[in-house]
Order: structure tokens, then sequence, then C-alpha cells
């Protein structure tokens, strides 16, 4: 009996020592984020979120179909998920980037939507079946025309890095980490690596750029108004090469990863 107990104590022991590595290595993230290296990328975040601030603060009142709280939703997402990722919460920021996708783009279809569908949305408790039908990602993004393809990407890619419990998002930042039989070992926790960091800085300004561009078609005069439009455009100019390194750090974290199992 006494061994049992004391088999518990060194267990608890060494949970905690695990939370207390977890804690020390992300809080050291927080000091990475003053590297020069990720300056290039804190900035174009911060000019993102002054037009989201912009687009929110003095948004004309409802024309019947409007969908201001799709997107007050999706920049309150969007935001709460750069916080998270510069506190080094790097897999727990992809569930928030998802859902600031989801309500950009659910938001944009309902904006287009027939009256229908719009009461379908609004009164789901009364079918739950068909608001499930309705109300899917494959037919949000598809409503999302030219802005679908980023749209899906960007998704798929928050699903991969922590937005479902696979193995790159879970896995993230621990060594020495393989597969035994079903369930999956884990010696020690090292901290994100500075190559996630950077790969998820990147990803949080392509989902704050496809989110703002959604927002400029539901609303294209009012995004004139502020000023939107030139600022998007230059983001955009400026993220060309953006994607390309996105998916090659995704590529090479789930080849780190599959290589670790």
């Amino acid at each position: 009996m006494k061994r049992t107990v004391a088999c518990k104590r060194r267990k608890k022991k060494k949970i905690s020592g695990l939370l207390r590595g977890m804690l020390r290595s992300e809080v050291n993230v927080v000091h990475t984020l003053t590297d020069p290296l990720l300056k290039k990328f804190t900035v174009p975040l911060n000019r993102i979120n002054r037009i989201f601030r912009k687009y929110i603060d003095g948004m004309p009142g409802s024309d019947g179909n409007d969908v201001f709280a799709f997107y007050v939703r999706a920049y309150s997402f969007w935001e709460s998920g750069v916080r998270l990722w510069a506190s080094g919460r790097l897999p727990e920021s992809y569930c928030l980037f998802r859902a600031a996708l989801e309500h950009a783009a659910y938001g944009y279809r309902l904006k287009f939507a027939t009256e229908e569908l719009a009461m379908d949305w609004a009164e789901r408790f009364k079918d739950k079946g068909k608001h499930r039908e309705q109300f899917t990602w494959s037919k949000a993004k598809s409503s999302l025309q030219d802005l679908e393809g980023l749209f899906d990407l960007l998704y798929s890619a928050a699903i991969d890095m922590g937005a479902h419990p696979n193995p790159a998002g879970v896995l993230m930042g621990f060594e020495e980490a393989g597969l035994n039989g079903k369930a999956s070992t884990v010696v020690a926790y090292q901290g994100a690596k500075l190559n996630y960091v950077i790969s998820t800085g990147i990803y949080a300004r392509m989902v704050g750029l496809v989110i703002l561009d959604s927002a400029r078609l539901c609303n294209e005069e009012w995004f004139e108004c502020i000023k939107g439009t030139e600022v998007l455009a230059a983001l955009y100019a400026s993220s060309s090469d953006a994607m390309t390194e996105l998916q090659k750090c995704f590529k090479s974290e789930n080849e780190q990863e599959n290589g670790n199992s």
C-alpha cells in the first residue's frame, strides 16, 4: 500500500515538472518575439489589426441583411489567436484562427444568401438537422468564390496544427515523441522551436488578410471610406511570398513530427 502511494507521488511530481517546463518554455517564446527576425511578421499584424478596428468601430447600421456581428466575432477570434501566439501557446492559437475563418466564411455566405437560408440559420432550433446540412464548411467555403482556395488552405492548416488533435499539433514542442502501440509516448517538452513561432506568425498574418478581404467584398463602399482597400492591396503585395514560405514551414513541421513518430 505504501509503495502504491509512493509511486503515485512520483508520477504526480513528474507531471508537475513537465507542466512547469512547458510554462517556462512558452514564456521564453515571448522573449523570442523581440528577435529582429520576427519584426517583419509583427508589423503586418499590427497593420491588419488597425484596419480591423476601423472597419468595426465605424461600421454603418444594418441594411437588413448585414453580417456585422460575424465579422466582429471573426476579428475577436483572430486577435485572440494572435495574443495566444505571442504568449507561446502555438497549437492553441490555431483553434481560434479556425473559428475566425469559420465566422468570416459563414458571414459572407449569409450576406449574399436568400432570405430562406438566412432564416434557416436564425431559427436553428426549429430544425437542427436541416441547419447542419446547410451550414457546413464545404458549403461556406464554396460561397467565397475567388477566396475559396486561400480560406480552405488556411482552414486545413489549422486542423493539422492544433484546431483538431492531429499529430503535428499535439506533439508540437515535445522531444523524442513516438508511437507505442496506440498511445503516444513523450519524453520531454522542449518548447516551440523558432520555425514553429515564425510559421504561426506568417499564418496569423494570412488569416487576417483573407478575413479582411472577405469583409471588403461584403461592404466595399465602407472599406473604401476607411482606406482599407489600399492598405489591403499593399499587405497582399508584401505577402506575395508568404504563402510559399508558410507551406514550406508546415511541410517541414509535418515531416519532422512524422519522423518522430
